[in-house]
């Protein structure tokens, strides 16, 4: 299994179900982005070949005792995919104490796929979060043009509450969808997210809802479509 991480100072739980929750405003915020810079070897090719890592950014608000944090994933390969594609935050004080973190599981990340979503990370009372850790681990890369089929339309923003359509090109269901949003300040950089999760999803024209509890400037919907 190979990893990535990277640490972004100052401050997903999806496995395919939301694990956090959202609300609130922003109090206090901040932003980062990084990534490994170590190459994973890819399966069925040349042990000369090599794959382009996957890269996490992500931005924070604080709310209250929670953690509004958004990630968005990018997959820089084309022709490679990432199976078994887990993201896991946590989030930390000035003494280094985890003060809680969350996971997302995204079964394989596809080629050339950038998908971004937010969840909430509970803290304890009283805690000052200092940094965000951001991990991710797969599977062996393997080549494959299997690509992302969703397109999401701009959303309509109502007070934080996301509504919208998104289209399947293809004529497939998928059993399970994730559909993410991401919330940006006014120079651009990521403050918060939300997740909507729907199952047996059919070709053609769906709706959305997500909260998003950070209260953002502007506002970007990505679909993901759940492949093991």
């Amino acid at each position: 299994m190979k990893a990535g991480k990277f640490v972004a100072a100052a401050a997903c739980a999806a496995l395919v179900l939301c694990l956090g929750g959202c609300g609130g405003q922003s109090a206090d915020s901040g932003s980062s982005s990084g990534s490994s810079d170590q190459p994973v070897k890819a399966q069925d090719i040349s042990p000369t070949d090599e794959v382009t890592n996957p890269t996490v950014k992500t931005g924070y608000s604080v709310i209250g005792d929670v953690v509004n944090v958004g990630a968005v994933v990018e997959n820089p390969n084309d022709n490679a995919v990432f199976p078994q594609f887990v993201v896991t935050l946590t989030a930390y004080d000035e003494a280094g104490k985890a003060l809680g973190n969350e996971v997302c599981d995204l079964g394989t990340l596809l080629g050339g796929e950038e998908f971004g979503y937010g969840v909430t990370i509970d803290i304890p009372d009283g805690s000052t979060v200092a940094s965000v850790d951001a991990t991710w681990t797969t599977q062996e890369a393997s080549m494959s043009d299997n690509a992302n089929v969703f397109v999401a339309d701009e959303p309509t923003d109502n007070n934080g509450v996301l509504t919208g359509t998104f289209f399947n090109e293809t004529e497939d269901t998928f059993g399970r969808v994730i559909v993410g949003a991401i919330a940006y300040d006014a120079s651009g950089s990521i403050i918060g997210g939300g997740v909507e999760h729907l199952a047996d999803v059919a070709g053609g024209t769906s709706d959305y809802e997500v909260i998003v509890p950070a209260e953002g400037a502007n506002y970007s919907v990505f679909v993901h479509g759940v492949v093991a």
